[in-house]
Order: structure tokens, then C-alpha cells, then sequence
């Protein structure tokens, strides 16, 4: 009976096609850092005519010499690389206010309707109130497709900017109830 109670805990470990095999790193310690790539010369030889027309030879730095040096530049945001859990659950709420934006603006555009049909024709006023709904959404999307190279913090910058600006004010400020 000890042997079948061991059987259950035990999960599948002795599976082997959970064997990921050995990747020649020790995870007990720090792996090293990679070795830089081999860099072109930092100082480049110019020959130079001086006033008197001799030729004279002068070096000059290379632009990009302190990359060379030990300082690494930036990498720039890699569109394909996958989002961290923090990012995603921002871009989700995010997503979910501007969802609400759309419903506030939907239900702000049905309760003042008829103020609105008194000032603007019946045309305008729905072409109006279908662009605010879809406003927020609209934006939302926006941002995802054409900021999809910049940083995430770019791209939630620019969220929160859209939605400051895309608030559904007549809703807020007549309440739920009116």
C-alpha cells in the first residue's frame, strides 16, 4: 500500500520526455558575461593637406568608441519580444477603461439625447455620439498597432494620455442615477 501512496505524489518526474537535458550552464553560480564581439579600431588614421600642402597624418576617434570601451548601448525595444506579466496586465486595464470609456459615452449619448437633437440635427448628433463611443476603443488600438516598436512605457504613456483626454465627462458629471 506504501508503494501505490508514493505513486500519487509522485506526478510523472520519472516521465522522460520531461528531460530537458543538461545546457552546460551551472545554475549554482553567475554564468559569465558573453564576450564582447571584436570591434573595428577606435581611432581611424585621416590624412590631412595642411595650408603649406604638406600631408600630415592624424587620428581620429571613432564615434561609437565608448560602446567599444565597456559601455553598452541601449538595446532598442524589440517589437517580437514577448511582454512582461506586469506590462500585460497594465495594457489590460488599460484596455478595460477604455472599454468602460466607450460604455460611459454610449450611455451619455442615449440619456441626453434629447437636449442634443434640440441644437444639432438628428444626423449629427448620431454621427457625433458614434464617434465618442468608439473614440476610446479606436485609440486603444492605435496606440497597440502604431507604437508596437517603442517602449512599453511609451505605449501605457500614451494610453493614459488618451484617456485623460477621452474621459466621458456628461456621464461623470451627472451621475449613474439622473
Amino acid at each position: 500500500m506504501a508503494r501505490r501512496d508514493d505513486d500519487a505524489l509522485s506526478w510523472g518526474d520519472d516521465d522522460p520526455t520531461l528531460d530537458v537535458g543538461d545546457d552546460g550552464v551551472d545554475w549554482g553560480e553567475e554564468p559569465a558575461p558573453a564576450a564582447p564581439a571584436p570591434a573595428a579600431a577606435t581611432t581611424v588614421t585621416a590624412q590631412v593637406t595642411g595650408p603649406d600642402g604638406v600631408v600630415r597624418t592624424r587620428e581620429v576617434v571613432h564615434p561609437h568608441a565608448d560602446e567599444r570601451r565597456g559601455r553598452r548601448a541601449r538595446p532598442a525595444a524589440d517589437p517580437d519580444a514577448p511582454l512582461g506579466n506586469a506590462a500585460l496586465v497594465t495594457l489590460g486595464v488599460l484596455g478595460g477603461i477604455c472599454a468602460l470609456f466607450a460604455v460611459g459615452w454610449f450611455l451619455s449619448g442615449s440619456r441626453f439625447q434629447v437636449w442634443g437633437l434640440l441644437f444639432l440635427d438628428p444626423a449629427g448628433y448620431v454621427a457625433a455620439w458614434v464617434l465618442a463611443v468608439i473614440a476610446p476603443i479606436a485609440w486603444f488600438v492605435t496606440v497597440l498597432v502604431l507604437a508596437r516598436r517603442r517602449a512599453v512605457w511609451q505605449r501605457i504613456l500614451l494610453l493614459v494620455l488618451g484617456m485623460i483626454l477621452l474621459v466621458p465627462w456628461p456621464f461623470l458629471m451627472t451621475g449613474v442615477g439622473a
